[in-house]
Protein backbone atom coordinates (compact mmCIF):
# COMPACT_ATOMS: atom_id res chain seq x y z
CA UNK A 1 0.00 0.00 0.00
CA UNK A 2 1.43 3.37 -1.03
CA UNK A 3 1.48 6.08 1.62
CA UNK A 4 0.01 9.54 1.06
CA UNK A 5 2.63 11.90 -0.26
CA UNK A 6 3.66 14.32 2.48
CA UNK A 7 4.82 17.89 1.98
CA UNK A 8 8.01 19.05 3.67
CA UNK A 9 9.03 22.64 4.32
CA UNK A 10 12.82 22.42 4.14
CA UNK A 11 14.66 25.44 5.59
CA UNK A 12 18.40 25.30 4.82
CA UNK A 13 20.77 28.16 3.94
CA UNK A 14 23.57 26.10 2.36
CA UNK A 15 22.66 25.69 -1.31
CA UNK A 16 24.53 22.40 -1.78
CA UNK A 17 22.93 20.89 1.33
CA UNK A 18 19.51 22.25 0.31
CA UNK A 19 19.72 20.59 -3.11
CA UNK A 20 21.09 17.29 -1.74
CA UNK A 21 18.39 17.11 0.95
CA UNK A 22 15.67 18.00 -1.57
CA UNK A 23 16.85 15.31 -3.98
CA UNK A 24 16.89 12.70 -1.20
CA UNK A 25 13.43 13.66 0.08
CA UNK A 26 11.91 13.73 -3.42
CA UNK A 27 13.43 10.32 -4.20
CA UNK A 28 11.52 9.03 -1.18
CA UNK A 29 8.17 10.40 -2.41
CA UNK A 30 8.02 13.67 -0.46
CA UNK A 31 6.99 17.00 -1.97
CA UNK A 32 9.50 19.64 -0.93
CA UNK A 33 9.18 23.41 -0.65
CA UNK A 34 12.54 25.07 -0.12
CA UNK A 35 13.42 28.12 1.94
CA UNK A 36 16.97 29.45 2.13
CA UNK A 37 16.61 31.28 5.46
CA UNK A 38 14.38 31.42 8.50
CA UNK A 39 12.35 34.44 7.45
CA UNK A 40 11.54 32.87 4.08
CA UNK A 41 10.57 29.64 5.85
CA UNK A 42 8.19 31.44 8.19
CA UNK A 43 6.68 33.26 5.19
CA UNK A 44 6.10 29.93 3.38
CA UNK A 45 4.60 28.42 6.53
CA UNK A 46 2.10 31.28 6.71
CA UNK A 47 1.15 30.89 3.03
CA UNK A 48 0.68 27.12 2.94
CA UNK A 49 0.39 24.03 5.16
CA UNK A 50 3.05 21.37 5.60
CA UNK A 51 3.15 17.86 7.04
CA UNK A 52 6.78 18.09 8.18
CA UNK A 53 9.04 21.04 9.04
CA UNK A 54 12.77 20.36 8.53
CA UNK A 55 14.81 23.23 9.87
CA UNK A 56 18.56 23.80 9.82
CA UNK A 57 19.67 25.13 13.19
CA UNK A 58 22.43 27.47 11.94
CA UNK A 59 20.54 29.87 9.69
CA UNK A 60 22.03 33.28 8.81
CA UNK A 61 19.10 35.53 9.72
CA UNK A 62 17.33 33.81 12.61
CA UNK A 63 18.25 30.60 14.44
CA UNK A 64 16.42 27.38 13.71
CA UNK A 65 15.35 27.36 17.38
CA UNK A 66 13.69 30.75 16.93
CA UNK A 67 12.05 29.55 13.71
CA UNK A 68 10.49 26.48 15.33
CA UNK A 69 9.25 28.53 18.27
CA UNK A 70 7.63 31.07 15.92
CA UNK A 71 6.03 28.26 13.89
CA UNK A 72 4.77 26.48 17.02
CA UNK A 73 2.89 29.70 17.89
CA UNK A 74 0.83 29.29 14.68
CA UNK A 75 -2.15 27.04 15.52
CA UNK A 76 -1.82 24.84 12.41
CA UNK A 77 1.78 23.97 13.39
CA UNK A 78 1.36 23.10 17.07
CA UNK A 79 1.22 19.36 16.29
CA UNK A 80 3.13 19.17 12.98
CA UNK A 81 6.37 17.16 13.14
CA UNK A 82 9.33 19.55 13.43
CA UNK A 83 12.77 18.14 12.69
CA UNK A 84 16.04 19.86 13.57
CA UNK A 85 18.77 19.25 10.99
CA UNK A 86 22.24 19.93 12.36
CA UNK A 87 25.83 18.77 12.42
CA UNK A 88 25.99 19.46 16.17
CA UNK A 89 24.29 16.44 17.74
CA UNK A 90 25.81 16.11 21.18
CA UNK A 91 23.45 14.69 23.81
CA UNK A 92 23.14 18.11 25.47
CA UNK A 93 22.34 19.81 22.17
CA UNK A 94 19.80 17.11 21.23
CA UNK A 95 18.10 17.50 24.62
CA UNK A 96 17.97 21.29 24.22
CA UNK A 97 16.44 21.06 20.74
CA UNK A 98 13.82 18.54 21.84
CA UNK A 99 12.95 20.64 24.91
CA UNK A 100 12.48 23.79 22.83
CA UNK A 101 10.00 22.59 20.24
CA UNK A 102 11.55 20.00 17.94
CA UNK A 103 10.15 16.46 17.76
CA UNK A 104 13.23 14.90 16.25
CA UNK A 105 16.89 15.71 15.57
CA UNK A 106 18.65 14.47 12.44
CA UNK A 107 22.40 14.72 11.95
CA UNK A 108 23.83 16.12 8.74
CA UNK A 109 24.34 14.81 6.18
CA UNK A 110 20.87 13.31 5.79
CA UNK A 111 20.63 9.61 5.09
CA UNK A 112 17.90 7.36 3.73
CA UNK A 113 17.62 5.74 7.17
CA UNK A 114 17.05 9.12 8.84
CA UNK A 115 14.36 10.06 6.31
CA UNK A 116 12.64 6.68 6.74
CA UNK A 117 12.27 7.62 10.41
CA UNK A 118 10.08 10.62 9.49
CA UNK A 119 7.05 8.57 8.42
Amino acid sequence: MERKKKTVLLIEDNYTALMAQTTLLESMNYDVIQASNGTEGIDWANLDSFDILMIDIGLPDISGLDVVQKLRAIPKYTAVKAVAVTADVTQDRRSELLAKGFDQVIEKPLTIEAIEGLA
